[in-house]
């Protein structure tokens, strides 16, 4: 049985992220018997969430605390697939470090070195800050054999970022989740609200609150759905103000996130991906843009003029969810449809995308990213241990090179 590998920002974990690799996972296995190796920075926290009828593989980032992943474990799993899909998300950024940027370098540049396909489907880029981030991501790209963003705002922004780049492989293609093509709701009222929200700047809780006191007294129910684990944050905060007026759903599984948006009458939400799933189920959504990728990724859908700003007028919020906008079922299932059509074209041309390899190139892949996640930190630690007390004997002229290359303090 042909072995292939699905990653992306997985063992987070983040509700979203989670399921569009589990979408991406359950249907090359369901529609091509493959049998699915998936990267987690927690194999046993993403076996939970996603289901045991995968292999699962320790990751380098998002890498659970006190965890050591092998680097030998890695190039034996890459080695033994027949391409690598990456299963979308916002993979080519560095907001908060460069470190995912350098796992998904990594995996792709090992993919390429033994002569693979390495396909991105419903990828999210931007914003890049920093010139390593910016080199990686251009690294990234070179490697892959076909790329499919998930929006509009994506390719402007690497033609922008990188334009003497080659974009002749470029597509814009919607976001893999919606592979689950349209879902089940629970059409008895419950009475029921989602607010799904995050930490972010521009995001003020007194405000978030004022509109949740509003819900409960038009006989509102409320339910929180925490993504992330630091959402949970939003939640006791509300729920001080609430008391049981509001409930924490249970995210544990791909299921049991799917059951609590089948039972929403109405979503309130800063999650992309829980604004898309309340699209497949046809329950109205009002969704807070805090960056570029709601708009963008629901305009293509049709549901820009459901996007409105962080911090704006409660009442234009509370008007909106009471305003049904759904797309009709054959509108979604084309969705699907749409999208399984690429995969179905790239599985079917795989071997047009698939080379010899190169030894050469393939040992350098190893050194290089080798000395990057081992010898290079270890280089670090002991500079910072030992080379600090020697420091007055140092040259300066040395100790700048050291510290630009190994980005250390003394």
């Amino acid at each position: 049985m042909d072995r292939v590998l699905v990653c992306g920002y997985c063992g987070g974990v983040n509700v979203g992220d989670e399921a569009i690799v589990s979408t991406l996972a359950n249907f090359l296995s369901d529609q091509f018997g493959y049998r699915v190796i998936i990267l987690s920075g927690d194999p046993d926290l993403s076996r939970h969430y996603i289901g045991g009828q995968f292999d699962y593989v320790q990751s380098f980032y998002p890498r659970k605390a006190g965890s050591q992943p092998s680097f030998l474990a890695l190039v034996q799993a890459v080695k033994s697939c027949k391409a690598v899909f990456f299963a979308g998300g916002g993979l080519i950024q560095d907001v908060h470090s460069t470190s995912l940027l350098e796992h998904v370098t990594l995996v792709s540049e090992l993919a390429h070195s033994f002569g693979m396909p390495v396909f991105s489907l419903g990828i999210g880029a931007g914003p890049i800050h920093t010139t390593k981030g910016k080199a990686l991501g251009k690294r990234f790209l070179s490697v892959n054999s076909c790329i499919y963003l998930r929006d509009e705002y994506s390719a402007s922004y690497l033609r922008a970022l990188y334009d003497d780049f080659d974009y002749g492989f470029f597509k814009v293609q919607f976001d893999t989740i919606t592979l689950l093509g349209p879902q089940d709701r629970d059409l008895n009222s419950n009475k029921l609200i989602g607010i799904c929200f995050r930490e972010w700047k521009g995001f003020n809780r007194e405000w978030l609150l004022s509109i949740c006191e509003k819900l409960v007294d038009d006989g509102f129910k409320l339910v929180f759905m925490a993504y992330e684990k630091g959402d949970t944050e939003i939640y006791f905060f509300l729920r001080e103000r609430l008391g049981e007026a509001i409930i924490v759903s249970d995210e544990s599984t791909l299921e049991k996130s799917l059951n609590t948006i089948a039972k929403l009458d109405a979503l309130l939400s800063m999650r992309l991906h829980a604004n898309i799933l309340a699209m497949l189920h046809s329950i109205p959504f009002v969704a807070l843009s805090y960056d570029e990728k709601l708009r963008s990724v629901l305009g293509q859908f049709g549901f820009g003029d459901r996007v409105l700003s962080l911090g704006c007028d409660e009442d234009q919020v509370l008007d909106l969810l009471k305003h049904k906008g759904e797309l009709p079922k054959d509108a979604l299932f084309k969705l699907k449809l749409d999208q399984a059509a690429v995969v179905y074209g790239l599985v079917g041309n795989m071997d047009l995308y698939s080379s010899s390899g190169s030894i050469i190139r393939h040992a350098w892949v190893f050194l290089s990213w080798w000395c990057h996640i081992y010898a290079i930190p270890a280089i670090r630690k002991f500079s910072l241990r030992f080379l600090s007390r020697f420091s007055m004997f140092i040259p300066e002229g040395v100790k700048r090179d050291l510290k630009r290359r190994l980005g250390i303090k003394w």
